[in-house]
């Protein structure tokens, strides 16, 4: 009886932990074979503890190179989003306009459509406007994919602020600007933050 209910209390964090051992499994295997000398090409059964993989992780060509382009990316993208997403659920909380509808159902297509389809459409959109293709394109691509994303998170938080903290603030003779900073940034930090990794992510 003690188990059943502690297993009723404790049912959604197993059920976390479960999940997490079940995504980060693969990861595990890869790392522990990365470890592993093969007699052949195929890195499937274990054969004998070798680090000869490990002594030089830049000799494959190119790797460290794209290593460094992807978390350039990364980054850009996370920051680029981060600030136009917080933005945007701002503006969609706290403001009434014609096109709001349509601009909150607009911002969800990229995270319900596949990948593959937002990257061919932005590819086509890139040649039919005669773009250089490369670093810039890349990151206007991830900018708007992680965009959703952040909109959603933050616009989640704002939804939930009382607006009678920040009328409060200026009851005590807070500009806007002082406001802002130091009570609606604050409590909506965490929304900001919960976005911010998962554009980066």
């Amino acid at each position: 009886m003690a188990l059943l209910t502690w297993l009723k209390r404790n049912l959604v964090v197993l059920a976390g932990l479960l999940t997490l051992v079940y995504l980060l499994l693969p990861n595990v295997i890869v790392t522990v074979f990365s470890f592993n000398q093969p007699k052949g090409r195929f890195n499937y059964e274990w054969q004998r503890f070798s680090a000869d993989a490990w002594k030089d992780p830049c000799g494959v060509a190119d790797l460290c190179g794209s290593l460094s382009l992807s978390l350039q990316i990364a980054f850009w993208a996370t920051l680029g989003a981060t600030v136009l997403g917080t933005m945007i659920a701002f503006a969609l909380v706290r403001y009434r306009f014609r096109a709001r509808g349509a601009i909150s159902s607009l911002l969800f297509l990229p995270m319900a459509m596949p990948e593959v389809v937002m990257a061919a459409s932005l590819l086509t959109l890139f040649l039919n406007m005669g773009a250089q293709l490369g670093f810039w394109t890349i990151l206007i691509a991830h900018i708007m994919f992680c965009l959703s994303f952040v909109v959603t998170a933050v616009k989640a938080r704002v939804m939930s602020m009382d607006p009678r903290l920040e009328q409060a603030a200026q009851d005590l003779y807070a500009g806007p600007l002082q406001t802002f900073l130091r009570v609606t940034l604050p409590i909506a930090a965490p929304g900001i933050a919960a976005g911010a990794l998962l554009a980066f992510a």
